[in-house]
């Protein structure tokens, strides 16, 4: 059977050619599921090989599939409203609370911070440095960049480096002054103690030093250099364990020589 399709979107079977111009058809119906001729038989004066989408129903179909993306877009746009708000409730209620457990005592700790570092009453910081501790007087080389020029001699500062307070509130950290390694705030930071003198600066480094659990080489350096005195069982514990790691490495080194000997070749 030849199967057409009416102007109208009929689905017919082809009958017979009446003329030139006009073909008798009959229409299939879906029954059952299964697609049967039916009805009388009728004169078609135009037929398609494939169903026909006029203007109207390409337009409906068209204003369908917009409405479906347009409600799709305001769905996520709600969902990322409704995300918004609950940051933005959570931020609040954070801030909040840490606002409500700031303490007098806090406020004239950041205040006082803040006065004796404009009025220059530090002298000395304290901070680390590829795992070593530092004491260093407070410097104009310290907080700024310059351009230095051997050739002409010239050393010219271009600009302070970012000095910041960082806290924390869950704990109520104490707050850290750090320096920013470029003047705009950019690359990374150091955390430092701003001491008011070098002996200040001693006791503060002596109490990040006994405050550890064991002494590193490091820190038996640090305290050499600075006049701390070495806590013996800490100092006891580090030569231990280094002379155990040079002892593990002496032994390893031993084997590989060992292996070494073994896979030499001799002359036949």
């Amino acid at each position: 059977m030849e199967y057409k399709y009416t102007p109208d979107g009929k689905k017919v079977v082809v009958i017979g050619a009446l003329n030139s111009k006009e073909t008798i058809v009959q229409e299939i119906y879906v029954v059952d599921g299964s697609e049967i001729p039916a009805g009388e038989h009728f004169i078609a004066r135009s037929l398609l090989d494939a169903p026909a989408e006029t203007y109207q129903s390409k337009e409906e179909k068209r204003l369908i599939e917009s409405i479906e993306r347009k409600k799709a877009e305001l769905s996520k746009l709600e969902k990322e409203v409704a995300q918004f708000n609950e940051k933005c409730v959570k931020a609040m209620e954070t801030k909040l609370k840490w606002i409500n457990g700031i303490t007098e005592e806090e406020v004239k700790n950041v205040f006082d911070m803040i006065v004796e570092y404009i009025t220059g009453k530090y002298t000395h910081v304290v901070y680390e440095e590829n795992c070593r501790y530092v004491i260093q007087e407070w410097s104009p080389e310290l907080f700024t960049t310059s351009d230095n020029d051997s050739y002409r001699n010239i050393n010219r500062f271009e600009s302070v480096r970012l000095v910041s307070i960082f806290g924390h509130w869950n704990d109520r950290k104490k707050q850290d002054w750090r320096v920013n390694k470029y003047s705009d705030g950019s690359g990374y930071n150091v955390t430092f103690i701003p001491c008011k003198s070098y002996e200040a600066a001693q006791e503060v480094l002596k109490g990040l030093i006994y405050a550890k659990p064991e002494l590193n080489n490091y820190d038996y350096e640090a305290c050499l250099k600075y006049g701390i005195p070495v806590e013996n069982d800490k100092n006891s514990a580090r030569i231990k364990k280094h002379n155990d790691n040079l002892l593990s490495c002496i032994t390893n080194a031993e084997k590989q020589l060992e292996r070494f000997k073994s896979e030499m070749i001799s002359e036949v």
